[in-house]
């Protein structure tokens, strides 16, 4: 009887730990680099992370609703409709501009697998997040160190990409009129000239050369910033050394 018991509380004890839930209070969100705040703590189950779902979903520019007799959230853009019917390890995408006019609990669309299901905690619906974020073409990375979700929107994405394509047009037609003008000055400080040189030099080597550099939020705004820094040291040089940099 006592090997019985052992053997039953030992695979009890298994299949406990093999289905971990617990909240966590430490876990961070910010949306486009705003922190969202919540009254009932992200939880993480089997790896995914699962959060409160509505104001997420709000500030990456999507409309939830929640229909309480299916118990199913449902978040719409412009594009997409994604139905995610809480306890089910399946979510139905479909495109916007399908008429949907009774909804049964059966849409047809396309299937995503989910690892975990959404859950009710509290009162509270939450969500795989990342499942979610990225089916609306959201970026969702996991910083280990700040247990921090940080999400980043399509549409910030292009924005922050056309800002960083102004500026590398700017930054050319500096680079430009340098080029034209730098053999024609007088009494140019050749140590302030090789520093710029260096310096830009170094942001080449060390930066535009990365893999993948353009598929990183954080490294967009990086280059972008860079750039603008660049752009306004070599228009001082310039201006300093008589050349009409406005024309």
């Amino acid at each position: 009887m006592c090997k019985k018991f052992i053997s039953f509380m030992t695979a009890a004890m298994m299949m406990i730990s093999s289905t971990t839930v617990f909240a966590d209070s430490s876990v961070l969100v910010k949306v486009n680099g705003e922190m969202v705040e919540f009254d009932q703590p992200p939880v993480i189950e089997n790896g995914r992370t699962l959060i409160p779902f509505r104001g997420v979903l709000e500030k990456m520019g999507i409309t939830v609703d929640w229909v309480s007799d299916d118990k199913t959230v449902i978040c719409t853009d412009d594009e997409k409709i994604v139905f995610l019917p809480i306890g089910q390890t399946e979510m139905t995408v479909v495109s916007a501009d399908e008429e949907i006019i009774d909804f049964d609990g059966k849409i047809d669309g396309e299937k995503i697998s989910l690892d975990v299901p959404g859950k009710i905690i509290n009162g509270r619906t939450l969500v795989p997040i990342r499942a979610v974020a990225e089916s609306f073409n959201a970026d969702v990375n996991w910083d280990s160190e700040t247990k921090t979700v940080e999400i980043n929107t399509s549409s910030d994405a292009d924005v922050n990409m056309e800002e960083l394509e102004k500026k590398t047009e700017d930054f050319s037609k500096i680079i430009l009129l340098l080029s034209e003008n730098v053999n024609n000055l007088d009494d140019v400080d050749e140590s302030e000239f090789n520093e710029m040189s260096e310096e830009l030099q170094d942001f080449y080597d060390n930066v535009l050369t990365q893999e993948g550099i353009y598929e990183s939020q954080d490294k967009i705004d990086e280059i972008t910033e860079k750039l603008e820094y660049f752009i306004n040291r070599f228009k001082d040089f310039l201006v300093r050394n008589g050349i009409d940099v406005e024309n």
